[in-house]
């Protein structure tokens, strides 16, 4: 498996893959199609924001990154594992580069935002920390935000 950063060449296969986790491995609807459809990744294409990917034979099977939001603030984005990948560590990888990413640029507080339909992703979050501090009705389901302090 080969682990890189996203480049602008990799938006639709990784688009794919993510509507493949979200849309067909966890029957979210149309609502949701259409938002990842949409899925803009250009903020990943600077050095202040990064997006890591997993590729096995050249086709992406996780994600996950961050983006700074100020001096001492970033967010958690986009982890997705294909169904047939989890439970191999990978989003714990790219979680542990994120992390050394983020203490080299001194960020001290970490957001995320989850799905409740996510529940093991929710509860990998929790063993890793994080704590729910928000929670809120989107497109037919529950938001959950979710905080930690580095």
């Amino acid at each position: 498996m080969e682990y890189r950063t996203f480049n602008k060449n990799d938006t639709e296969s990784l688009r794919n893959m993510i509507i493949k986790v979200a849309v067909e491995d966890f029957n979210h609807d149309d609502v949701w199609l259409k938002y990842y459809q949409e899925l803009d990744f250009s903020c990943f294409e600077n050095s202040k924001n990064k997006l890591y990917i997993i590729l096995n034979d050249n086709n992406p099977v996780c994600c996950g990154g961050y983006k700074i939001l100020d001096d001492a603030k970033a967010e958690l984005c986009l982890f997705y594992t294909l169904k047939s990948y989890q439970g191999k560590k990978l989003n714990s990888k790219i979680y542990d580069m994120v992390l050394k990413d983020l203490k080299s640029l001194n960020i001290k507080h970490l957001n995320l935002i989850s799905n409740l339909d996510f529940k093991d992703a929710i509860k990998m979050w929790q063993k890793r920390g994080f704590v729910e501090y928000e929670r809120h009705f989107c497109s037919g389901s529950y938001d959950i935000k979710m905080k930690k302090e580095l």
